[in-house]
C-alpha cells in the first residue's frame, strides 16, 4: 500500500516539476495525469520495489505518460483523457520496471535480464492479444457495424450527435440558423441575461427589432 502510494505520488510531483522548471502555469488535467500514471506504472512491481524504487517507477512513468500525450496531440490523435499514454505506454514501462528496478530476489532465480525478457514477452502478449486481435475483429465485423460516426457527427461532437446534449451557444445557432431558412424573423432568440451567450442573444434580438 505504501509503495503504491509512493508510486502514484511521485508521478504527481514528477509533472508540477515538469511544469515548474519550464516555467509554465500549473496544469490540474496533467497532474491528475501525472497520479494516474505514476499509479499504473508501480503496479506491476510494488511488491518487488523499495519506496525509492517506486517513487523513481511513478515518476518516470509520469513523465513518459505526459511526453506521449504531447505526441498524440502534435499527430492530431483524438485521446481525450491520455487513456492511451495512461494506460499503454505508462503500463509497459511499469511492467518493465519490475526487471529494473525490482528485488532480485524476488525473480526466482533469474537474472535481472532473463526477468527483462519475462517482461517484455509478457508486454508483446498483451498488445498482440489486445491490439492484434481486436483489430482483425474490428476489420471483419466493421462491414455490418459502423464502429465510427459520419464526419458531420465527429465535427459537431458525439456529445451533440450522440447524446443531444447542446451548449448555449449551439442552441443560440440553431435558433439563427432557423431564421436564416425561413426567412421569418418575427420570433426572438432565448435570452440569459447571466452569460456570455445570453448578452450576444440580446443584442441579435435588437438587431431583429
Amino acid at each position: 500500500m505504501l509503495n503504491t502510494a509512493l508510486g502514484a505520488a511521485g508521478g504527481g510531483a514528477a509533472i508540477t516539476l515538469v511544469f515548474i522548471t519550464r516555467r509554465l502555469p500549473l496544469d490540474v488535467a496533467a497532474t491528475l495525469l501525472g497520479l494516474i500514471s505514476g499509479l499504473v506504472g508501480v503496479t506491476a512491481g510494488c511488491h518487488l520495489f523499495t519506496p525509492l524504487d517506486s517513487i523513481l517507477a511513478g515518476a518516470s512513468a509520469a513523465v513518459l505518460c505526459y511526453g506521449f500525450s504531447r505526441l498524440l496531440e502534435k499527430w492530431g490523435v483524438d485521446d481525450v483523457v491520455s487513456s492511451f499514454p495512461a494506460h499503454a505506454v505508462a503500463g509497459v514501462w511499469g511492467t518493465l520496471c519490475v526487471a529494473l528496478l525490482g528485488d532480485a530476489e524476488g525473480f526466482g532465480g533469474l537474472s535481472r535480464i532473463s526477468q527483462l525478457s519475462v517482461q517484455l514477452t509478457g508486454v508483446l502478449a498483451c498488445a498482440f492479444w489486445t491490439f492484434g486481435l481486436s483489430y482483425l475483429l474490428m476489420h471483419l465485423v466493421s462491414p455490418l457495424l459502423a464502429f465510427r460516426v459520419t464526419p458531420s457527427q465527429e465535427k459537431i461532437g458525439l456529445n451533440i450527435s450522440e447524446h443531444q446534449a447542446y451548449t448555449h451557444s449551439q442552441l443560440l445557432l440553431d435558433e439563427m440558423e432557423e431564421h436564416r431558412k425561413e426567412g421569418d424573423f418575427s420570433n426572438k432568440v432565448q435570452e440569459d441575461p447571466y452569460t456570455e451567450v445570453g448578452q450576444i442573444a440580446a443584442q441579435y434580438n435588437l438587431v431583429l427589432e
